[in-house]
């Protein structure tokens, strides 16, 4: 996996500040009006490419149903993140 690529980009911010700013890892979700929902947990890499990590199927009765069920597996997987992060880094508020 060492051909990826960060993506970051350097922003100007307030008072001629310079931030340099990006995600690593996401949540992306496909809902379609037919009660399904696909969620992904991407490694983000590039300029709007990403790696899949992980991904789900939800149907339900209802919207909420689905979402529900996509929030759930969500917080599940930031949970897993979490873990796996927490063994090589110590947490901090900022």
């Amino acid at each position: 996996m060492t051909d990826l690529k960060l993506n970051a980009k350097w922003k100007p911010d307030c008072q001629e500040k310079q931030d340099y700013d990006g995600t690593i890892i996401g949540i992306s979700t496909r809902y379609y009006s037919d009660f399904h929902a696909y969620p992904m947990l991407i490694l983000c890499h590039k300029d709007e490419d990403y790696k899949v990590l992980d991904k789900a199927e939800f149907s339900g009765e209802t919207e909420s149903d689905v979402k529900r069920k996509v929030e759930v597996w969500a917080q599940k997987r930031m949970d897993q993140v979490v873990t796996v992060l927490s063994r090589h880094f110590t947490f901090s508020d900022s």
